[in-house]
């Protein structure tokens, strides 16, 4: 007993269970005696019995305690079945799921084994975006979009066969405010754009390396180091560059000798697949290396697009090194010219190098980028607010000032 003690009018002994913290009450009204053979008893030191809180009551109240003890146990085993029917109660209500075998996009996407080909990966993304959309149409915002958050039904063969899982963290529109409901969707589209921007450049990386170590070093070097009119045309190079054709297995294609992109060098094929690779960037080194053995001298385009992979992943002393080869070249092209000093204001401002390097650069690409973009052109006003800034940091206003009207009329 846990606790025990006489009533305040001292005819009855109380004890309190260990086990339920029941309270058990035997009536000691008679014969006389018995309330202080109880007190003695309950003063003596009962630890060593097995079971320290029991006592032996005197044998004329023996049969009304082994009474109170059977009501106990039948009590005791009716609360035992009671539980045990609690625990193989099926609720009122229940959610019949289907069944989804996997695996999730992520164990998919980044299997070495995977079958994975640039035109699944497209119609896989297109079909994900339907069903974001249905699911916003229905008045339901995902907030955890991520790989692992979405699952195949059986296998992995099918671009419908992919389900979005796990709406613990969704919202109602009727929840939310309009502005607060656009932001949501607006985001879910992001996270979803950038699942596939990570998987189209890890599969760039897996592909470009593969293509490289594989095919024989004779039939590449011609490839490599072939000058075409492409490679002349620096404005028609430069818009495939930046609005690369993504229609069928178009990762594949820029590795092939014999297809589409043939009227491409390969070195223009390469400049382009890395651009897939930016948002992989730190993953694209391997890549960057095997390139950079192989074409010690790239062409501007290749140049460019190597320059943005190794600044992605903070190379900068490889990338200052490939931009001052760059721009050494006086037959350089003019809008590649000004691409280059672009890239090289960036590198400078993102180093921290001291303001009057910063500022020379400026000032000697200004010219380059009016005549290469024109005065009005959003590249040309975005340099000279840079410039503008750099003299205000220098504490020359009325040189900052100066700029900041030029860039205003």
């Amino acid at each position: 007993m846990d606790r025990n003690h006489w009533n305040t009018n001292g005819r009855s002994y109380q004890s309190v269970r260990r086990r339920r913290m029941r309270t058990a009450v035997v009536d000691l009204k008679k014969p006389r005696g018995v309330q202080e053979r109880f007190s003695k008893e309950k003063q003596q030191d009962w630890s060593g019995l097995s079971i320290p809180s029991k006592i032996k009551e005197p044998c004329d109240t023996e049969g009304e305690v082994e009474e109170e003890e059977e009501e106990e146990e039948e009590e005791e085993e009716e609360e035992e079945e009671e539980e045990e029917e609690e625990e193989t109660t099926f609720p009122d209500h229940g959610l019949v799921l289907e069944r989804l075998r996997g695996p999730t996009l992520s164990k998919y996407l980044f299997s070495t084994n995977t079958t994975l080909t640039s035109l699944f990966l497209t119609k896989l993304h297109d079909s994900l975006r339907n069903t974001l959309k249905t699911i916003h149409q229905l008045g339901i915002v995902y907030t955890d979009i991520k790989d692992n958050n979405i699952m195949f039904r059986i296998n992995c063969t099918s671009p419908q066969n992919c389900c979005i899982i796990d709406f613990g963290h969704a919202d109602f529109q009727s929840q939310l405010s309009t502005r607060s409901w656009k932001e949501k969707c607006d985001s879910n589209e992001a996270q979803l754009n950038d699942i596939f921007r990570e998987a189209e450049a890890q599969l760039v990386v897996t592909l470009g390396l593969r293509f490289l170590q594989f095919t024989q070093i004779d039939i590449l070097s011609p490839s490599l180091s072939r000058d075409t009119e492409a490679d002349l045309d620096a404005a028609d190079v430069l818009d495939k560059y930046d609005h690369p054709c993504k229609e069928g297995n178009y990762i594949e294609s820029l590795l092939c000798h014999t297809s589409d992109q043939s009227s491409l060098t390969l070195q223009t094929r390469l400049a382009i697949l890395l651009r897939f690779a930016s948002y992989q960037a730190r993953a694209a080194i391997p890549l960057i290396d095997t390139i950079l053995s192989l074409v010690p001298d790239p062409l501007p385009l290749l140049a460019l697009s190597l320059i943005d992979i190794l600044l992605a992943s903070s190379c900068q002393t490889e990338a200052t090194a490939l931009l001052n080869t760059q721009l050494s070249n006086p037959s350089l092209p003019v809008l590649f010219l000004a691409r280059f000093h672009e890239r090289k204001i960036q590198v400078l401002i993102s180093g921290g190098n001291i303001l009057q390097a910063r500022i020379a650069a400026i000032e000697t690409a200004m010219p380059i980028l009016v005549k290469a973009y024109g005065l009005k052109s959003f590249e040309v006003i975005t340099t000279k607010y840079k410039l503008g800034t750099a003299w205000m940091i220098m504490g020359d206003k009325e040189r900052a000032k100066e700029i900041y009207r030029e860039v205003a009329f």
